[in-house]
């Protein structure tokens, strides 16, 4: 008798296997840490971010980084790196280019990605201030939002404290 297995367990090997050799790449932590180093200038969405993701579907949520640097007035290249834990942490990064428009010191942007046969497309759309990255997602079996501020502004009110390494 042969045995099939399911997609999810196909796809949660996958994830699974695409972590470990992410987690291997220490080279995201270096550059987080230099746009960190710097100081964003008024009106800039360019450098570090840090904050939340979390999926309304299934109540997951975890940490979340990012990388802003732009490409032209309308264009930011934004490489995340996102973290999930259930059983284990797992490290996932992902690259993607935001284009909208200012409207005043404010950068909206929509668009869409190819994440592969794995999650399919993938379709954002937010907000960038000089203190706040907002956006909602919607992929194949998936969506939610994520929020980020300056790694050293304080937290708001309503934002969870990030995690520690230590705790994870």
């Amino acid at each position: 008798m042969i045995v099939m297995p399911n997609m999810t367990s196909v796809r949660g090997v996958c994830v699974l296997l695409s972590c470990i050799v992410i987690a291997g790449c220490g080279s995201y932590d270096k550059d987080f840490a230099l746009a960190a180093a710097q100081a964003p200038g008024a009106g800039q969405i360019e450098g570090a971010w840090v904050g939340r993701w979390r999926s309304d579907t299934s109540g997951h949520a975890g940490d979340l980084k990012a990388i802003v640097t732009r490409i032209n007035p309308s264009e930011y290249h934004v490489r995340y790196q996102a973290k999930y834990k259930a059983l284990w942490t797992a490290t996932f990064e992902h690259e993607t280019t935001l284009r909208g428009h200012f409207a005043g010191s404010t950068f909206h942007f929509e668009g869409d990605a190819d994440l592969g046969w794995l999650y399919g497309r993938y379709d954002y759309s937010g907000y960038v201030t000089d203190d706040e990255f907002f956006s909602t997602y919607k992929a194949k079996d998936d969506r939610g939002t994520y929020k980020l501020r300056r790694p050293n502004a304080p937290l708001a009110p309503a934002d969870p404290p990030p995690a520690t390494d230590a705790a994870q």
